[in-house]
């Protein structure tokens, strides 16, 4: 049976984990828009024809970053509403953590 101090440390670890894996996949959409993009401009043709296509582009970096987005902000309000329930000792001993930024601040 788990101790009853294991069980913060296990929901740490559970939301780590997730912020790990959607900051993850968001850095994929990232990488793979600025990759097409580099190909883009080293391909020749017509400039107005490779800004429809970077439009495309972008479209499909938003519909991809949108659900990322989402999950991470309510892996945020998860981990500040967690964090705040712990008693302040528990800061102190862990050193003292800075209070979170808001997650409006950290995708913008």
């Amino acid at each position: 049976m788990l101790q009853s101090d294991a069980l913060p440390s296990l929901a740490t670890d559970d939301l780590t984990g997730d912020l790990q894996y959607a900051l993850a996949a968001l850095a994929d959409v990232e990488f793979a828009f600025q990759s097409a993009c580099e190909r883009l401009n080293d391909l020749s043709g017509p400039q107005a024809r490779k800004e429809q296509v970077r439009q495309q582009l972008e479209a499909e970096r938003d519909r991809r970053r949108t659900p990322l987005i989402r999950r991470l902000d309510e892996l945020d309000r998860r981990m500040k509403a967690f964090v705040f329930s712990q008693p302040s000792s528990e800061w102190q001993a862990s050193g003292g953590l800075e209070r979170p930024m808001p997650a409006s601040k950290v995708h913008a």
